[in-house]
C-alpha cells in the first residue's frame, strides 16, 4: 500500500522490509501493526519540509508491490526505514534481509538514491552498501536522515558537510566510512506524532475485526532499556533509555481514540513505565483526559511490585503484561546466562497472582547457558521444556535471541500459579516464572 502527503516539495518514499506474509507463524496469528518507527521518521521529515510517501510492507504480498510503489511515486530518494520498536524487525530474519536487498536493487534500477536505517543495517552496514544502498543510518535515525536529506537536496553536495553528519555510513573510494556516533534524542516530546494519516487504517481494522473481533493500534512511550538481558537485541539504543512524558503519551492516546477509535493498544516499549511515578501519573491523566484503552506491554516483575504500580496499571487499562521468565537446564541450574543467580521472580509471581484475578497467564522464556551469543544451538531445546506448562514454544534461531516462548503457561488458574514450586522432573532442574496475568476473561490478547 502507498500513501502520499504534501505536494510541491521534494518527494521521499519511505518503506520497510518486514513482510508479515514471509513469517508463516505470525501470518497465521495475524496481528499486524503498522511500522511505527517508519511513521515517526516520515512525520519528522515531513516537518522539515519534504513530501513523504509510505510503502507499508506489513500486509503486502511481496517485494513486487514496492516496485509498483516506486513507479507510482517516482521519488528521487527511497528510504528503507525499519521499525525499531517492533521486536520482529530487530530480529531481522534472513528472509527480511533478502527482501531489503531486493527492494534496494529495485529502487536503484529506477534511479533512486537509496538510504537504509534499522537494527540489521546498523550491525551490518557494509552488507547493505554492497547490496546497493548509498547511505546507512547508524543508530537512531530521524535527525541523521534529516541532515542527510538537507545535504543531498538543499546543499547539493560538499564533502566536508557529508563528513560532518553524525551517525552515517557510506563508501568513499571503495572504503567504508562511518562518521562519529550521534547522541540519542533525549527530548522525545519534541518529536511530532507518527504520520498515521499515511496508513491504510481501514485495511488494518478490517483484518483485526475479521480475525479477532477488535482493532489494536501501537504506541511507543520510550526508547531503549537499561537492562542487560542477553536475549535482547539492542543495536540502536544499547542500554540507554529515554522516555516521553505521561502528558505527551496521553495526548497521543486521546487523539488516536478520537480519530481512529481503536479497541486496544500495544505499548511497544522494551520496558514500559520504568521511571518511578511514571505509571501512576499516566493512569491519572488517562482518566482525566478520557484516554483509557485496554493495552498490553512489557515490564519487569521487580518494578511492577514497587509502590502502587499494579493498581495504577489496572486503572490505566492494562490487560496483559509480559515479563521475562527464565528456564535452567540441568547443566546450568544456577545462572541466568549473565552470571546472575535465580529465584528473584518466585515471590513476585505469587504476589501478582494474589493481586490480580487471572484467566490466563503468558510469559516470555529463554534458555541460557551453552552458546548464548550464538543461540542457534538452542533450536532443539523447545522439545525439552515441560509440555504441560509450555504448549506453544517459539524458537527463534537468531544471533541475538535464544528462545521466544510464544505462549507459556497457557491455562493456569490463580491457585495453581500461586502454589507453583520448583519442579522436580527430569526435564529441567529449575523453572523460574515471572508472569503478570491480565484481569479480564476474554480480553484482547
Amino acid at each position: 500500500m502507498i500513501a502520499q502527503s504534501r505536494a510541491g516539495a521534494e518527494k521521499i518514499l519511505f518503506g520497510q522490509s518486514y513482510f508479515l506474509r514471509f513469517d508463516p507463524k505470525l501470518w497465521a496469528a495475524m496481528q499486524p501493526y503498522p511500522p511505527l518507527g517508519t511513521l515517526y521518521a516520515a512525520s519528522y521529515i515531513r516537518g522539515r519540509g519534504y513530501s513523504v510517501d509510505l510503502f507499508d510492507a506489513m500486509l503486502a504480498e511481496s517485494e513486487s508491490e514496492w516496485d509498483v510503489a516506486l513507479a507510482r511515486s517516482q521519488p528521487k530518494i527511497a528510504v528503507l526505514y525499519e521499525d525499531n520498536f517492533n521486536y520482529l524487525s530487530k530480529m531481522c530474519l534472513l528472509r527480511m534481509r533478502q527482501a531489503a536487498f531486493s527492494m534496494i536493487d529495485m529502487a536503484r534500477q529506477r534511479g533512486c538514491t537509496v538510504i537504509v536505517a534499522g537494527s540489521d543495517a546498523t550491525d551490518h552496514a557494509q552488507d547493505y552498501l554492497n547490496a546497493g544502498a548509498k547511505y546507512v543510518l547508524i543508530g537512531e535515525g530521524e535527525q541523521t536522515l534529516g541532515d542527510l536529506l538537507d545535504y543531498l537536496v538543499r546543499h547539493h553536495g560538499g564533502q566536508a558537510t557529508l563528513d560532518a553528519i553524525q551517525g552515517l555510513a557510506f563508501e568513499r573510494a571503495g572504503q567504508l566510512v562511518v562518521t562519529p556516533h550521534r547522541p540519542d534524542l533525549k527530548d522525545l516530546d519534541s518529536l511530532p506524532f507518527p504520520a498515521w494519516d499515511l496508513v491504510d487504517i481501514e485495511r488494518y481494522r478490517s483484518v483485526w475485526y475479521e480475525r479477532h473481533g477488535y482493532y489494536s493500534m501501537n504506541v511507543a512511550t520510550a526508547r531503549g532499556c537499561p537492562y542487560h538481558c542477553n536475549w535482547c537485541a539492542k543495536p540502536i539504543w544499547g542500554q540507554r533509555y529515554h522516555v516521553r512524558s505521561p502528558e505527551n503519551v496521553v495526548a497521543e492516546l486521546a487523539w488516536l481514540k478520537r480519530t481512529y477509535e481503536p479497541d486496544h493498544m500495544w505499548m511497544v516499549d522494551d520496558i514500559f513505565g520504568l521511571v518511578p511515578g511514571w505509571v501512576e501519573r499516566f493512569s491519572e491523566l488517562v482518566e482525566q483526559k478520557d484516554a483509557r484503552l485496554p493495552f498490553k506491554s512489557l515490564q519487569r516483575v521487580d518494578l511492577i511490585l514497587k509502590g502502587n504500580t499494579i493498581e495504577a496499571l489496572r486503572r490505566a487499562g492494562a490487560q496483559r503484561i509480559w515479563v521475562g521468565g527464565r528456564v535452567w537446564l540441568a547443566e546450568n541450574p544456577g545462572c541466568d546466562g549473565k552470571g546472575h543467580p535465580g529465584g528473584t521472580h518466585l515471590p513476585g509471581r505469587a504476589t501478582l497472582a494474589r493481586g490480580w484475578d487471572p484467566g490466563r497467564v503468558f510469559s516470555a522464556v529463554r534458555v541460557p547457558g551453552r552458546n548464548t551469543r550464538g543461540h542457534r544451538t538452542h533450536a532443539a531445546d523447545g522439545a525439552r521444556l515441560p509440555s504441560r506448562r509450555y504448549r506453544h514454544v517459539g524458537v527463534v534461531p537468531h544471533a541475538r535471541y535464544a528462545l521466544l516462548c510464544r505462549r507459556a503457561a497457557r491455562a493456569w488458574d490463580q491457585a495453581e500459579l500461586a502454589g507453583l514450586r520448583r519442579p522436580g522432573d527430569a526435564v529441567s532442574r529449575a523453572v523460574q516464572y515471572g508472569v503478570l496475568p491480565y484481569a479480564a476473561q476474554g480480553a484482547p490478547p
